[in-house]
């Protein structure tokens, strides 16, 4: 399948039954008109390759002041399955406010745009990435052992409770089955530890559990899938191959011979995107608050 996406410049965000969201230059921009220092030129896609359908969501405000400049932008898109509604939530920060982000939401279909409740969240000055959706939560690593989620449902921030085995090491967020799953290397050691955020029977805590010690690793390793037969889907930075559980060996399946930034797991669709879709996003051819709370996360084995 191949799928020419709506702008020259563009990260992946996430997928989600079969939607795919984007974030990148309008589509009216060229690769001319990029602009790394000014991430508020950004906009996100919400798009089905298989239908070549795309909506370009509402642009972000831009500031003329340097002081109220947007300094960094981050996505997260996901479903919430009790109210059968797709969301993208971006955070930002503004230069005059380097440790703090602003939260806006957009729900697909409402027609309200995107909401902005005035609300912040500290995020320190930790490298970002776009978020990873699991289970109706979208998660950001903050760097540092800081980990973020926001739920869909609600629309409440949660900060995990730190997990000192992460805050000196580099983790990679992904989803493994219905669980996040942070990925930790040891480039001397060629291991992969690979952690899963699980809810307690009560579902009143969440706690890492190390489900897996992957051996023989480069050390950039990351699980993408488990298959029926005990084995392993996996990427490095060029290849993509099945990890063997009993045997800790692995087997290529593709080497692409050059570097990926970004791989994401997904599955198609054929339903459209006008079904998600309404007023207030165009679309391309080819009110209410945000709370905040803690939620606590521990360490198990």
């Amino acid at each position: 399948m191949t799928y020419q996406p709506p702008s020259e410049c563009y990260s992946l965000v996430g997928s989600c039954n079969g939607f795919i969201c984007l974030n990148g230059l309008p589509a009216h921009f060229t690769h001319d008109d990029y602009d790394e220092f000014d991430p508020a030129s950004n906009v996100a896609y919400v798009c089905n390759p298989i239908t070549r359908e795309t909506v370009m969501l509402p642009e972000l405000k831009r500031r003329s002041c340097h002081d109220d400049r947007v300094d960094f932008l981050v996505i997260g898109f996901g479903y919430a399955p009790s109210t059968d509604e797709y969301k993208v939530v971006r955070l930002y920060k503004f230069m005059r406010e380097p440790k703090f982000a602003r939260i806006e939401v957009y729900t697909q279909g409402s027609g309200k745009g995107w909401r902005d409740e005035g609300k912040k969240i500290e995020t320190g000055l930790g490298g970002w990435q776009h978020g990873v959706f699991a289970n109706g939560w979208i998660y950001w690593n903050f760097g540092n052992g800081k980990i973020v989620a926001f739920d869909l449902a609600d629309e409440m921030f949660v900060e995990l409770s730190e997990c000192p085995i992460f805050r000196c090491r580099r983790i990679r967020l992904g989803v493994l089955g219905d669980h996040l799953c942070a990925t930790n290397s040891d480039t001397i050691t060629n291991i992969s530890d690979v952690w899963l955020l699980k809810k307690h029977k009560d579902e009143s805590l969440m706690s890492w559990s190390k489900e897996l010690s992957l051996t023989n690793m480069d050390g950039y390793d990351t699980p993408l899938a488990v298959t029926g037969s005990a084995k392993l889907l996996c990427h490095s930075n060029t290849s993509l191959y099945l990890y063997d559980l009993k045997s800790s060996s692995s087997k290529l399946l593709a080497n692409f011979d050059r570097c990926f930034h970004q791989v994401i797991p997904h599955r198609n669709t054929l339903i459209s995107i006008d079904s998600i879709t309404r007023e207030n996003s165009k679309s391309l051819e080819s009110g209410e608050n945000v709370q905040y709370g803690k939620l606590k996360a521990g360490i198990g084995r």
